[in-house]
């Protein structure tokens, strides 16, 4: 049986969820900055993915991608019909690419990760509720407050952190 190196009178190292560290490991949060940008290429990537799917189905003569996003010419799809597809190909999207790897493509690029509180990688059950959560309307200025963390990671105990920053060092009192 091994004995660990741990002094019993020492006091207890605590972990500090939200305070600059996702979890003991010591990883610092991602920057609102990060965060704008992992949307903002992601939002790019859903309508270039919607696009890609009408071009290969052969909708793509009724489509153009103007300021507004995707938008049908004839007059038979209505904007609730494109709302919709453009909703649940997010939330497939987001579902996808975070419950298999924790990242997606804007996450990627900006070496961003969604872990839990803990630490651990997230499922794909937690990645849906999170993109189910994006849902909420206004939920994008949630990140308008003094954290730098949405409602969709309130609500689900989830974390961006940011891999390419130095790990936080806990000095023991």
């Amino acid at each position: 049986m091994e004995q660990e190196n741990s002094n019993p009178y020492a006091a207890p190292l605590s972990d500090v969820g939200g305070i600059g560290c996702a979890s003991s490991l010591g990883t610092p949060l991602a920057s609102r900055s990060k965060r704008f940008l992992d949307y903002l290429i992601d939002r790019v990537a859903v309508v270039g993915i919607m696009y890609a799917i009408a071009k290969v189905t052969g909708y793509s003569k009724h489509i153009i991608v103007g300021q507004g996003g995707v938008m049908f010419l004839n007059g038979t799809h209505t904007m609730a019909d494109i709302a919709y597809t453009y909703l649940a190909g997010s939330v497939l999207y987001y579902t996808c690419l975070e419950g298999l790897f924790g990242r997606s493509a804007g996450k990627w690029i900006t070496g961003t990760k969604v872990v839990m509180m803990s630490g651990a990688s997230l499922g794909f059950s937690r990645a849906l509720l999170r993109s189910l959560c994006r849902l909420v309307p206004l939920e994008p200025f949630s990140f308008l407050g003094a954290v730098a963390s949405g409602w969709h990671d309130k609500w689900t105990n989830t974390r961006v952190v940011d891999l390419r920053a130095r790990p936080v060092v806990k000095a023991r009192p």
